[in-house]
């Protein structure tokens, strides 16, 4: 019987060996994410329009951190009036595992519904800036004129028609009168006066050849 127990515990402790010494190599397969970090770093971000050299204020920041693969936090902030965003608490490394690494995104949209004629006017504003390595406790992002990009436009109602009656346009044509019409003008045109001249402009030479005609008795 004795012989038996010892055999049962050198071979109970045989097996026990062998799963601690198969659980350590499991656990130094798989490495611990997020090994060694630490939530201490600072990020700051600017953003100035590079067309206009004005700040973007009011813009959405969004920050992304990944150290490897994984996904390690995830920060939202508003730029200022001076066009700055400042975030705390962003992952940082402490020498043991992979640099943290940040995506950081800036976006901006307005619209003026009233900027004369009933037109409206709608503007954006884009940024963005991959992998920056958080390799110190303060982190500063500026946007770079090739890290932008911006566009606007313009929109008006459809022009709708009033009814309205425009003016004339071109030289309109002379409608000359029918030609009854003129005949009968030019052919009731007379006049009692001139015809009593010409009747007695006629009444003189007849009396005139009476009396140049030679008497008989004259000879």
């Amino acid at each position: 019987m004795t012989r038996r127990s010892g055999r049962i515990g050198t071979v109970a402790a045989t097996i026990l060996l062998a799963v601690a010494g198969a659980s350590g190599s499991v656990a130094a397969a798989d490495p611990v994410v997020n090994a060694g970090v630490t939530f201490e770093a600072t990020l700051t971000v600017r953003f100035t329009d590079a067309v206009t050299l004005l700040p973007v204020d009011a813009a959405q920041v969004r920050v992304t951190a990944r150290q490897a693969d994984a996904v390690v936090g995830e920060y939202d902030a508003t730029t200022d009036a001076e066009g700055t965003a400042v975030l705390t608490a962003i992952p940082i490394e402490t020498g043991d595992g992979p640099v943290v690494r940040l995506g950081v995104v800036a976006d901006k949209s307005t619209t003026n519904p009233d900027v004369g004629g009933g037109c409206s006017l709608a503007e954006s504003w884009h940024a963005e800036r991959m992998d920056v390595a958080v390799d110190a406790a303060a982190v500063e992002v500026v946007f770079g004129e090739e890290e932008q990009d911006s566009a606007s436009s313009i929109t008006c109602p459809d022009t709708e028609p009033t009814g309205a009656v425009g003016g004339v346009i071109g030289t309109p044509g002379i409608t000359l009168p029918p030609t009854d019409t003129a005949v009968r003008t030019t052919t009731s045109t007379s006049d009692p006066g001139a015809a009593v001249v010409v009747g007695f402009v006629f009444g003189l030479a007849g009396l005139s050849l009476v009396l140049r005609r030679p008497r008989r008795g004259d000879g």
